[in-house]
């Protein structure tokens, strides 16, 4: 648990230098668990104030083989409590493999002001996820990473969906990462709110993906809202689904989405396009580029 011993205490500083060590996970639930100690409305002076984690690696294999629920490399944040530090907590040189679950896991009330560099994960991806009333993740940055995935475990998961006071996931960027797989989710219902997002320069790479498997999926239901949300040249090649399919239901509401300059191969079942929309308006698709293998007979 990382923050302040007492009331009044400094913020602590965290630093963990792997030195490529390697971290044989074999327990139901988090490897290295980055878990604050302030309760929202709790006493100030609890929150973390600093991590730096550094040229480590993860391993799950006998945590897979032995089945244990829960299993992943790193979580960070935990429900009800609060994890913001006084600068933006640094996460680099990561490799983890094997879980073959959500293997790095943002939760909390209150959870932002990451950077992750240099991280990959082989299988199992990323989750960025708050069902909590009036919550926040965010204000995170991912540079040069890469995750891996499948269709019931996705190299991406992003999730809000409150049932009271809405939550947020707002203010993240994606800037030159790899995603191998299908799957990627993006997926605001009940009063969930998803905004500010950025994925720049990002790369969707299918490999043995089943038919109906999408590059990127995004889904507004019930109430909830997605915003601002901003895909700048991505390269998107070799999937057997949409390589973009965004759906909207309900009283859910879409505000300023763009697609832009685009890249889209070997979308290679003929019922699926590149780039499918379904009740979703204020969304520009601009100056892009469908070639090679597109089974479809339209792009969009």
């Amino acid at each position: 648990k990382l923050g302040a011993a007492a009331v009044g205490d400094p913020p602590r500083r965290f630093l963990l230098k792997g030195n490529n060590c390697e971290i044989m996970a074999n327990v139901a639930g988090p490897a290295l668990r980055l878990q604050p100690q302030c309760p929202v409305g709790g006493t100030p002076g609890l929150e973390v104030g600093y991590f730096q984690i550094d040229n480590l690696r993860f391993n799950g294999y006998f945590a897979s083989q032995n089945g244990l629920i829960g299993r992943s490399a790193i979580q960070i944040g935990e429900v009800g409590k609060k994890f913001a530090g006084f600068q933006k907590c640094q996460l680099r040189d990561v490799f983890a493999l094997g879980f073959n679950t959500p293997t790095i896991r943002l939760v909390g009330a209150l959870t932002r002001m990451i950077n992750f560099d240099r991280v990959v994960v082989n299988d199992g991806g990323l989750e960025i996820a708050t069902h909590e009333n009036n919550s926040f993740i965010g204000d995170l940055d991912f540079n040069n990473c890469q995750f891996g995935g499948t269709v019931t475990n996705p190299p991406l998961k992003i999730e809000s969906a409150a049932t009271g006071a809405a939550s947020e996931i707002r203010g993240i960027r994606f800037f030159g990462t790899i995603f191998y797989g299908s799957g990627t989710l993006i997926y605001a219902h009940k009063n969930g709110r998803i905004g500010d997002l950025w994925f720049n320069s990002i790369q969707w790479e299918g490999s043995s993906n089943p038919v109906g498997a999408h590059a990127l999926w995004i889904v507004v239901d019930d109430t909830a809202d997605l915003f601002q949300l901003f895909i700048d040249n991505p390269y998107v090649v070799g999937f057997n689904g949409n390589a973009m399919l965004f759906e909207r239901f309900g009283a859910a509401r879409v505000k300023a989405v763009s697609v832009r300059g685009a890249k889209i191969n070997e979308i290679m079942t003929a019922q699926y396009r590149p780039i499918v929309l379904t009740q979703f308006d204020d969304t520009s698709i601009l100056d892009c580029d469908f070639f090679g293998q597109i089974a479809a007979d339209s792009c969009v």
